[in-house]
Formats: C-alpha cells, structure tokens, sequence
C-alpha cells in the first residue's frame, strides 16, 4: 500500500482478494483493493485500473459486509448506478426476446384448444441463468392473437454476482434500487370531502368565503389558507373561519417576508398569540395590528370574516389595491388605520359602521370626492354616528368639500383634509360645531373660523 496513504485498515482477506480501507482521516471516502492474481495492482473505484476485474467485483461484494458502516461509503452510489444500468439492460434484453417468441408463437397453429399454457423448450435454462421466470400463456379461443406476457425477476437477481458469491449481495441488488423519474412537484389537489376534516371545512367556509371556488386552487392565497386548515385537522367551525380568514391575509402580503410573524401558519399555535393578534374571552381576534411589519400585496376580501374585529391597524407597509368594502360587515369595528399604504377606492360602507371612532385612511392613492365614502347612504340617514376622527390627508382626492355632510357629523374632534390639492370650497359650515377642535386643508379652502396658512389650517373650538 502508498505509505503517503497512512496505514489501511485490513478490512477482508479472502485469500485472492484482499480489501483496504484508509481511515477517515487520512484519506476522503477511499477505498481500494489489492488483487494477488494480477502482480499485486491496486483497485480504487474511479482509478480506472482493472475496475471490471473479478478481484474488483469480489471486492464490491465484500464492502457491505465488512467495511466499516461509520466511514464514508463513496463507492456506494457508483455501484448502484452500474447495477441499475446493468439490471435495465437484461431487462430490456429479456422484453425483446420474449417479444420475438410470442411473435413465433402467435404463427404457429395450435393443434388442440384444450391447453392453456404452452412449455417452450429450451426456455428453461436460458431463464434459470438470468434468473428470471418466464410464463406464455395461450388464450385457447383466439389462438392466432399474440399471447399475453408475464415476465418476474427474482429479488435476488445480480448481474455481476460470481456463482459462488451470490448469497452476499442480495441485500443492495433488488429491483428497489431502480431510478424512479416520477416528477416531485405535481399540482396539490384538495380532497372537498375526502375525510372528516376537509368535509368539515368546506361545509364551513363554502357558504361564507367571497370565493369559493379558489378553496381548491392552491395558487392563491384563499386555496393556500384552506389546505393549511385541513391539515391542522381542526374540529371547531369557529377555529377554521377565524384561522382560514387570517391565514389568506398571511398568504396574500407574503407573510413568509414579514419582519414579524411569530406564530403565524405555525400548526398547533394559538391563534391569539400569533403576532399582532389580539383576543376576546371567547378567543375571537378582535385586534390586528401590523403596523410597519412590511407587508407587501393586498387586503383579501376574506378578511371581512373577522367579524369580531375592533382595531384593525396596518399603517406604513406596501398594501396596495382596490380597498375592500366589506370591511361594512365588521359591525363592532371602532379602530380601521390603514395610512401610509397604496390603497385605492375610498369604502364605501363604513359610514354605517355603529362604533367607528377613528378612520385614518391618509398618504395612500385613493382618489375622487370625499362623499364617496357614503355615497351609499339613503336620504335622511345618519352618517358615522360616533366618528371622532377622519384623517384623509395626503391622497388625490378632488371635486369640492361636502360641508354640509360633514357638519352632520356631530361627534367629529378632528379632521385632516391637507396634501389633497384638487379638494375646494369651504369648511364654514363646520366652524358651528362645538366639538370640532382640530381641522386641517390647503389654503385655497376657504373657513371663517380657522389660522395658521399658508401651512395649513385649524380651528380650536371650546
């Protein structure tokens, strides 16, 4: 043995082979063997000297009983490479020559029905060497069609295996260790009622969810949410809604990206531990705050599932899109801050709202006149009965000020209209309100009662 090596390991001597392997530390994965019959050349498994050798062989079929399991195997996957290699090509070999005898078979006229195998001669003893089973059955009413083929390797099939040797390598030459090409990353397909739990879900979810044809399409966030929830196996109704509403809401602003998410699409977490969250005593989410937790992507219209919601916060992150109305149906909603966003489409359903105090809505895109926001309001009926704040400053918002509904607001403390230089008229109708005490705009509005332009304007009442 190469003495630069270090001292080997004898790990087997048969006599005619003898197998070395180097310790760990001084070689990387090396294996060699010595072959007494061919002037003492040594075998290593990439060397390329005498790799096919029945010494080589030999020494392959000694390594899984007497090589030291804790050292590195690197001959490992060549030789199951090769031996795959070798076991498809018999196999092809076999398919072929048993394609060719049913094709003889198939022309040979059959002189009596009655028999429903057929015992080729010869057949035999060229299976038994490869050792393989062959059987051709006839089918005795059509004995011109070709017959069908059952071919059955044995487990303990090994090209490379010597007579003698057979017995010690039938452990790593099964037909198990064939390749498989079968891609990894096929479409998930959810089951709608494949077992109790996805059952459950559906029923749950289907009648109340914007959409529900994308619970199954796992390319969006709702379908991403819904299989997140079948796999938890949950088993209360108000569990799925509230996790499967959140849970979209995490999909759809890539919450993997978020600076915080502790405890979020986490299976077996808490619901109201998860970051940002808060919960009543019946474990309902009432408060979600994200403020500046980089959210990037939209408001989904699922999130209106949280009927429980109080404060709902996500000032200063990267939301854009049309901004849901169905925040209407959050009937217990009193905190919606949503500044400092790329949101569009003032709401239209939140003048409704019986407990909304404070509706901040400012330094985002949404354009249009500020009586959009109850543009849906029928004549006579009261708008934002308790709000005390409105903060709409910095956006596109044009067309001229509505005063007069804005002065029907009796309960407003403060309102910031600034940064919006397409608004126009005046805010003279609000200066009769006792309680207003805060309210800015540019200066091309016109109020009797305010100070402070050219930088903007306001108005301290009693």
């Amino acid at each position: 043995m190469p003495s630069s090596m270090g001292d080997p390991i004898v790990v087997k001597d048969t006599g005619d082979v003898v197998v070395y392997q180097y310790p760990a530390s001084y070689t990387s994965n090396d294996v060699q063997y010595f072959d007494s019959r061919s002037n003492g050349r040594f075998f290593d498994e990439e060397g390329g000297h005498g790799d096919n050798s029945l010494a080589a062989q030999d020494a392959l079929k000694l390594e899984d009983q007497y090589l030291d399991a804790d050292m590195p195997h690197a001959i490992e996957t060549q030789r199951k490479r090769h031996r795959r290699r070798i076991l498809l090509g018999t196999a092809m070999c076999l398919l072929i020559g048993v394609i060719v005898l049913t094709s003889v078979l198939a022309n040979r006229k059959t002189k009596s029905t009655e028999e429903s195998n057929v015992e080729i001669a010869g057949v035999d003893s060229v299976v038994d060497g490869a050792g393989a089973s062959l059987v051709v059955p006839i089918q005795p009413s059509a004995p011109s069609i070709a017959p069908e083929i059952s071919v059955n390797i044995s487990s303990t099939f090994s090209p490379t295996s010597s007579p003698t040797d057979s017995s010690t390598d039938s452990s790593t030459d099964s037909p198990t260790d064939l390749p498989t090409d079968s891609p990894t990353d096929l479409p998930t397909m959810i089951p709608v009622a494949s077992s109790p739990t996805s059952a459950l879900a559906i029923t749950t979810l289907e009648p109340v969810v914007a959409n529900p044809s994308l619970l199954l399409d796992t390319t969006t966030s709702e379908g991403r949410a819904y299989a997140a929830v079948v796999a938890e196996n949950l088993t209360d109704p108000k569990e799925i809604l509230q996790r499967y509403s959140l849970l979209t809401f995490f999909f759809s602003s890539q919450g993997s990206d978020w600076v915080q998410k502790d405890g979020w699409n986490t299976p077996g977490s808490d619901t109201c531990e998860w970051f940002g969250a808060g919960c009543n005593s019946n474990g309902e989410v009432t408060v979600l705050n994200l403020s500046n937790n980089r959210l990037i992507g939209s408001l989904p219209h699922d999130i209106c599932l949280l009927t429980s919601m109080k404060n709902f916060i996500v000032t200063a992150n990267v939301l854009v899109g049309t901004f849901p109305d169905c925040f209407g149906d959050m009937t217990g909603l009193q905190e919606l801050h949503v500044t400092g966003n790329f949101l569009d489409g003032l709401p239209t359903t939140l003048y409704s709202l019986p407990d909304l105090t404070r509706l901040s809505l400012a330094a985002n895109d949404f354009r249009g006149s500020i009586g959009n926001l109850w543009s849906g309001a029928q004549q006579g009926e009261a708008i934002f009965p308790k709000l005390q704040t409105l903060d709409l400053h910095s956006n596109n918002l044009s067309g001229p000020i509505p005063g007069t509904q804005l002065a029907q607001i009796t309960t407003l403390k403060a309102m910031n209209l600034f940064n919006n230089p397409n608004l126009y008229g005046s805010l003279n109708e609000m200066c009769s309100s006792v309680n207003l005490f805060m309210a800015t705009a540019d200066c091309n509005i016109s109020c009797s009662c305010c100070r402070n332009c050219p930088q903007n304007i306001g108005r301290q009442g009693n």
